[in-house]
């Protein structure tokens, strides 16, 4: 997996087990993460759940689970964790790419509407303030 995204011009970060798995986006904030459901200490769907505790209100990080576990259930489960998307190994590099491709694109929307937001949240305030402010004395409105 590592070397996959390597090939889509991203960095990765391996680890091998669930802890180290948290440990690293707590350090590291990745922008999206592939994570397994079997793994050596905790289940990956325990891992997405610590790992949205993490994330500060507005921030949003894609995961995509990546299990040999492929029944409904195992989707639904790992939907509900938390997750993203949810791939079934093996995973062909052309449908990995597509999946990164496709969050990465969920990720500039994300952050696009923040910045909106943030944007109007200003010009609220700033509307407030003239609405409560007569624009010629200085005095307060009624």
């Amino acid at each position: 997996m590592s070397e996959y995204v390597r090939r889509f011009g991203a960095q990765a970060i391996p680890v091998q087990t669930g802890h180290e798995a948290v440990a690293a986006f707590g350090t590291q904030h990745p922008e999206l993460v592939l994570l397994d459901v079997v793994l050596p200490d905790i289940d990956g769907y325990a891992v997405a759940g610590r790992l949205r505790e993490l994330e500060n209100p507005g921030e949003w990080t894609p995961i995509i689970f990546l299990s040999a576990m492929g029944r409904d259930e195992d989707i639904e489960e790992g939907i509900a964790a938390g997750g993203d998307n949810y791939l079934s190994k093996p995973v062909s590099a052309i449908v990995l790419s597509t999946k990164i491709r496709a969050m990465q694109r969920l990720i500039q929307m994300h952050t696009s509407l923040l910045v909106l937001t943030r944007r109007l949240d200003t010009a609220n305030r700033e509307l407030q303030r003239l609405s409560s402010t007569d624009g010629l004395t200085g005095i307060a409105n009624r």
